[in-house]
């Protein structure tokens, strides 16, 4: 049976650095309160193990933040085929009541964002392959695995949009900039709804 810890265990393990927290909640929930650290993957997401891949590239030992009373099974076995280990589990909510500190995550709605991007600087957090081959106009590439070994480079005092094709690694960039200070916002549908909308993109020609 998988052990839940409680908010003061979790606690300190993240002051320890050891270990990872994945939030299966729904998107809607986590961009409302998270754990400060933690990346977001609902636990119903038809290709679960496919996103977990692409947000946590670098798997180690994990606490799982449960999206109602119980973590689905199925969940464990999707961590350990990627190579990660589950510590046990947790409850936001349990994080809330004992007053530690949580973190909202702000959208940004495309429409605005078209209108006023020159006021934030957009970070697509997709591989550079990717953005190679189709991005949106002066943007910058960090790539997700790398972003925390790069996001010194950031400038704090700048306003960010942070996005990738679609969802999670978007909600994944944000949030690991979103905890580290910087002033940030996610772009639901990141490079997609802006070509979509009519946003320029361009690609990089060897």
């Amino acid at each position: 049976m998988m052990p839940k810890l409680s908010a003061e265990e979790l606690k300190r393990l993240l002051l320890a650095n050891a270990l990872d927290v994945l939030d299966l909640r729904s998107v809607s929930d986590f961009l409302t309160g998270f754990i400060p650290g933690s990346i977001n993957l609902p636990s119903d997401e038809e290709n679960f193990t496919g996103n977990l891949r692409k947000i946590w590239p670098h798997p180690r030992e994990v606490v799982l933040i449960a999206g109602g009373s119980m973590v689905p099974t199925e969940v464990l076995s999707f961590v350990q085929e990627i190579g990660g280990t589950v510590k046990g589990y947790a409850s936001f909510e349990d994080w809330k009541r004992a007053g530690y500190h949580t973190l909202t995550l702000e959208t940004i709605k495309i429409e605005k964002l078209l209108k006023n991007h020159s006021v934030f600087e957009l970070v697509d957090v997709r591989t550079e392959e990717e953005w190679l081959k189709k991005h949106i106009h002066g943007s910058r590439n960090i790539p997700l695995s790398k972003l925390n070994l790069l996001a010194h480079e950031l400038n704090t005092a700048q306003k960010y949009v942070v996005f990738c094709a679609g969802v999670y690694r978007g909600v994944a960039g944000a949030a690991k900039l979103r905890a580290k200070g910087f002033d940030v916002r996610y772009l639901p549908g990141g490079v997609s709804t802006w070509e979509e909308k009519g946003g320029t993109t361009e690609e990089v020609r060897s």
